[in-house]
């Protein structure tokens, strides 16, 4: 997968997670594994820090 492809990957899910919907649903959605999802959090701060910041707003 390009970088592109993964950024547009990584936008889709914070976009759909704001959206109320739930971990296991984007993955299928975005077709990838929750493998993926966690691997995203651990090696890409930016993405783990928006990702927080939603869980705060929720």
């Amino acid at each position: 997968m390009t970088k592109a492809a993964v950024k547009n990957r990584k936008e889709s899910f914070l976009r759909l997670y704001k959206k109320s919907m739930t971990i296991d649903e984007i993955c299928k959605e975005i077709k990838i594994t929750p493998a993926t999802f966690k691997s995203w959090l651990k090696k890409d701060r930016e993405f783990k820090e928006e990702f927080d910041s939603i869980i705060t707003t929720k």
